[in-house]
């Protein structure tokens, strides 16, 4: 029996050496990487998000991006974003498990590291208007009243106007201040993508537990309401549920997850949403570099899609 205890114990050991030296190895080559990528002139990064954005067979509409780690660094998940954006990626939902992102201030220190990081990587070569999306939630006659709208007012640290780049006149990123229709704002990103255009909005949700599991509690006491009032039980069907969710109502679903973290679970991220969504695990955003991300979506694009079949 000691014997036994003895082996499992060794075995204990080497596993746990094994996984410290893969994670510091990786670590290690990630600030590498990061180091040599700050050494890459902003027009050399320009280059290389047009020759990626070419050779990528299948770009996603939707990215999500899973952070399941404890400190959130705002410089690399807005490397991301940016990255998302210069290969052709205008929606992208951001899901911190403790809602820290949702809090105006860190909204504020957010967009304006976007804003940063985007004249850093591409300087004034692409222009872009990004809509943070909200959800208001009132209640009238005692039902829920959930409008989907995307808006820039109350994020701290903006003022109404154009941000432009210190270097020229071009509009670097244009915040769009007034109440719009995020319906509006995605049939003209769709219409010119498929005309052949490259769209001058994005939209980026950030997503918090509410609209993921909460999003699904609030729909089905809803739709139980419905039928104690007047709905037929049978009428209920996916399409219904999936009109009736408001976590990311008016958008696609996400056709691609980045799940950030150790820990294989993605906290309620849009449970329904992700159902189709190909789920690929990086081990932190911290120190993420472009050659990461470039991985992430290769490996996507070589994916079989067959749609829960």
């Amino acid at each position: 029996m000691d014997f036994y205890r003895l082996l499992l114990f060794i075995a204990h050991v080497l596993l746990r050496l094994f996984v410290s030296l893969h994670r510091w190895f990786s670590s290690l080559k990630r600030t590498i990487r990061h180091i040599v990528g700050l050494l890459v002139g902003r027009r050399r990064w320009h280059k290389v998000f047009q020759a990626d954005s070419k050779i990528m067979t299948e770009i996603p509409f939707h990215v999500g991006l899973v952070i399941a780690e404890d400190h959130i660094s705002y410089d690399d998940i807005c490397k991301v974003v940016v990255w998302c954006l210069a290969l052709g990626i205008y929606c992208i939902s951001i899901f911190d498990y403790k809602g820290i992102l949702k809090k105006n201030h860190s909204l504020g220190v957010f967009y304006k590291k976007i804003e940063d990081t985007h004249l850093e990587l591409t300087g004034a070569e692409q222009q872009i208007s990004i809509y943070h999306r909200g959800v208001n939630n009132s209640r009238k006659n005692g039902v829920a009243n959930r409008t989907s709208k995307c808006f820039q007012s109350s994020l701290n640290g903006f003022k109404s106007g154009k941000k432009t780049a210190k270097n020229g006149d071009h509009t670097l990123i244009e915040i769009k201040h007034k109440l719009m229709d995020q319906n509006d704002i995605w049939k003209d990103i769709v219409d010119k993508k498929h005309n052949g255009y490259k769209p001058q909005n994005a939209i980026i949700s950030i997503i918090s537990i509410e609209d993921g599991l909460n999003d699904i509690a609030r729909t089905a006491g809803e739709l139980c309401n419905e039928v104690s009032a007047w709905r037929d039980p049978s009428s209920i069907s996916p399409d219904i549920i999936q009109d009736t969710l408001h976590g990311i109502k008016g958008l696609p679903d996400p056709e691609l997850v980045v799940r950030f973290g150790h820990i294989s679970s993605t906290f309620g991220y849009l449970p329904w949403q992700i159902r189709l969504s190909e789920i690929i695990p990086l081990p932190t955003h911290n120190q993420i570099t472009y050659e990461d991300f470039r991985n992430v979506l290769a490996r996507f694009c070589k994916c079989e899609k067959r749609f829960g079949k």
